[in-house]
């Protein structure tokens, strides 16, 4: 269950290309050039530029338990920086740290040639509270034959739903793309 919810959200950072057409880490004084997109569930810095995909807009090949998607404005012929929210059903209790480490544990078998850009202990904003996460900052192929990407993502866990925001880009983008979606995932907060 948990190798088909790891494959399904770097899926989903894979997809979105071919489907569609700052250093502050509160979501509440966005940094310059951004805006808090919110719902009931999670609250995201996102910059204004970028495109805001909802689940009514994905294609069949997204999974259903993506809630929305971002994608840069600035294209690629190969892939598209983008920010995906996904909610995972739990089967079983679990803690947002435990969930976290199953996560990076699950890159490392499935992501080939993966290297760990950073690791970084955090909190995350869940509802009235603060849970210990981690900050995850990868590389790797999808599979063999795949350009070389870069994956960061943040994850909290609350009741019996696992929220992942994560974000992808080539792995040879610009040092500002990955400052950029840093600073979307690291103040990412679920409500």
């Amino acid at each position: 269950m948990m190798r088909r919810q790891t494959i399904a959200a770097l899926a989903i950072t894979l997809l979105l290309t071919g489907c569609f057409g700052g250093d502050d880490d509160s979501i509440n004084g966005a940094p310059t050039g951004m805006h808090t997109y919110a719902t009931n569930e999670f609250r995201i810095a996102i910059p204004n530029a970028w495109e805001i995909l909802e689940a009514h807009q994905f294609t069949s090949d997204i999974p259903p338990n993506t809630l929305i998607a971002f994608r840069n404005n600035v294209r690629n012929e190969n892939f598209t920086a983008n920010v995906a929210i996904i909610r995972n059903p739990l089967a079983e209790e679990i803690s947002t740290s435990d969930y976290a480490r199953l996560l990076v544990e699950k890159l490392k078998t499935e992501l080939i040639g993966y290297r760990e850009l950073q690791i970084e202990n955090r909190t995350i904003q869940v509802g009235e509270n603060q849970h210990n996460t981690l900050f995850i900052y990868v590389e790797g192929r999808d599979h063999a034959a795949s350009d070389l990407k870069q994956f960061i993502q943040i994850s909290g866990v609350k009741e019996k739903n696992a929220y992942i925001a994560i974000g992808s880009f080539l792995a040879d983008e610009a040092e500002t793309t990955a400052d950029l979606v840093g600073s979307m995932i690291r103040p990412f907060e679920m409500r």
